[in-house]
């Protein structure tokens, strides 16, 4: 009976990576965009296999006057925008949208707290997105009156390409 071949180490493809972002808004209602070196070139030979995004923020439910509303949107871009983007650009590779109302309730000060509308946090993609270039962009605005970080974690691997595959890739993200 013979034995399989051991493998002796994982090759980049099979190790999960995690970029790291943050983003501060100053002011209530600013968008503010944050651009993460990805350290992709032609010369290197390798692309970013994205298999998740998780967007997250501090959250300052209770700042929420009564009959008033938050809303936080979180995006992950190929290219640096303006503004939140709709759903449907071609640009865009992940979103996150929440959405918190507090309602009137009589006799109190302030209501119950309800989350209206949310979207899932995590973002899993199978297969896995192929992402070819230089910088991709964090971008986040909330309608909260006070300065708010918000957070992204993309997990990612690596993987070795031809110059021909590399190109085929980041003509996709052009397309």
């Amino acid at each position: 009976m013979s034995k399989a071949p051991v493998k002796k180490s994982l090759g980049d493809d099979e190790i999960i990576r995690i970029a790291r972002i943050a983003a501060t808004q100053a002011a209530a209602a600013g968008y503010i965009e944050v651009a993460h070196d990805t350290q992709l070139s032609i010369e290197r030979g390798v692309i970013w296999m994205i298999h998740w995004v998780e967007f997250y923020g501090q959250d300052a439910l209770d700042d929420i006057a009564q009959g008033d509303d938050e809303v936080e949107s979180f995006q992950i871009t190929r290219e640096s925008k303006a503004a939140i983007v709709v759903p449907s650009n071609a640009d865009l590779l992940a979103y996150h949208v929440k959405h918190y109302k507090r309602w009137a309730t009589i006799g109190t000060d302030a209501g119950p707290l309800l989350a209206r509308w949310e979207d899932p946090k995590c973002l899993i993609y199978k297969p896995a997105l192929c992402f070819a270039a230089m910088n991709i962009y964090f971008g986040y605005q909330s309608t909260h009156a006070s300065a708010k970080t918000a957070y992204a974690r993309i997990g990612y691997s690596i993987r070795h390409v031809s110059d021909q595959y590399f190109y085929r890739v980041a003509q996709a993200l052009l397309a």
